[in-house]
């Protein structure tokens, strides 16, 4: 009794100055097992990812062979995730439960679960041996992936079958492919565009390829439905100016510019830059047609630093404004009947070109 007193004292002294010790409170239930201690031992477990404040503890617990705490805080997890359950299924390998938690996980879906421990692998390889099923072999691969080990993630993801309605598992696959295996690479973006097409960021990620791949007109037909759809979503309202700007359509991402609002972020920079090329293509093309005054408004419109694009105007001596200064002055050198050479606005061109190539710092 003795003891027993002086470890109420000593959890007492734990929780009064650390009141978020999910260790002492799930100890206090597996001492006195009752509906009032479990409630106790999860009602604080509110965080952004609770099944991981579950995992930490039960893999503590596993760690020092303490498998029966350790499927005890599993249990008491109110919404299991795959990996909680692959965890308990494997906790439970020399029992009949066993198979009932195997069977819920691989039932399951597997979206936003992303393991990532080493403690995570030899359950993962037991249920790819108890039940060979792509879901298993995948989580293999995240964890791979996560300690950058790309070839031994891609060969777990290349055995077996793939699944036919998720597309993360086709987007990870993309990824760790090499560079050059560009057939492939667009395949598997292309699947799990295919398979959710209602979701924006597969639509991004098949576009943004094929942009690298300077398919650009390819790009401007995957990006411009999502856009259509959603014109205020800025991700894809940003990839979509930049596959008009590849295509050479200035007019249309000039208007886009007009209502485009981009949260700020630091290092934020793209969007200017289309914005700055965009305004100098379009002097270029005035500067063609004899239009000068419209010429000259489009170069004097890209030294500006719109709100709505994200980013704020740098210090004045961080400005480098030269480019938009040897345009005007052609302009002006031609508005007064000197003739501008092909070879000018071509290097011009070029120039221009750059700026929009520039990326976020």
């Amino acid at each position: 009794m003795n003891n027993k007193s002086e470890q109420e004292k000593i959890n007492a002294t734990i929780l009064h100055l650390d009141p978020m010790n999910h260790f002492i409170r799930f100890e206090d239930y597996w001492q006195n097992k009752n509906a009032v201690n479990e409630q106790l031992f999860t009602f604080l477990i509110r965080d952004e990812l609770p099944q991981q404040t579950y995992l930490n503890l039960a893999i503590w617990y596993s760690n020092i062979d303490l498998n029966e705490e350790s499927k005890a805080v599993l249990e008491a997890c109110p919404e299991k995730n795959d990996e909680i359950l692959y965890w308990l299924a494997w906790l439970h390998r020399n029992d009949k439960n066993a198979e009932e938690y195997l069977k819920r996980a691989n039932d399951d879906t597997a979206y936003l679960v992303f393991p990532f421990r080493s403690e995570s692998v030899a359950v993962m390889k037991w249920a790819s041996g108890k039940s060979p099923t792509w879901k298993s072999r995948y989580y293999l691969a995240l964890i791979d992936a996560f300690r950058d080990h790309k070839n031994q993630a891609l060969q777990l993801m290349e055995e077996g079958i793939a699944p036919e309605n998720f597309a993360p598992y086709f987007v990870l696959r993309a990824r760790l492919r090499d560079s050059s295996d560009v057939q492939n690479i667009q395949a598997d973006l292309s699947k799990a565009q295919e398979i959710d097409k209602s979701d924006w960021r597969y639509g991004k990620y098949l576009a943004e390829f094929l942009l690298s791949q300077k398919k650009y007109a390819e790009a401007l037909m995957i990006i411009e439905p999502y856009y259509k759809k959603d014109n205020a979503n800025y991700m894809t309202e940003l990839l979509y100016i930049q596959c008009l700007v590849m295509n050479r359509n200035y007019e249309s991402a000039e208007k886009i510019f007009d209502h485009i609002n981009i949260l700020p972020y630091e290092g934020a920079g793209s969007a200017h830059n289309y914005y700055v090329q965009t305004k100098l293509k379009l002097a270029l093309q005035n500067l063609k047609k004899q239009n000068y005054n419209l010429a000259l408004q489009k170069v004097k419109e890209a030294t500006l630093w719109p709100e709505n694009l994200g980013s704020g105007a740098p210090y004045p001596d961080m400005i480098d404004s030269s480019l938009e200064e040897n345009i005007r002055k052609v302009i002006i050198e031609t508005q007064k009947g000197q003739k501008v050479t092909a070879n000018v606005i071509g290097e011009l061109e070029i120039k221009i070109d750059k700026v929009g190539s520039i990326s976020d710092n």
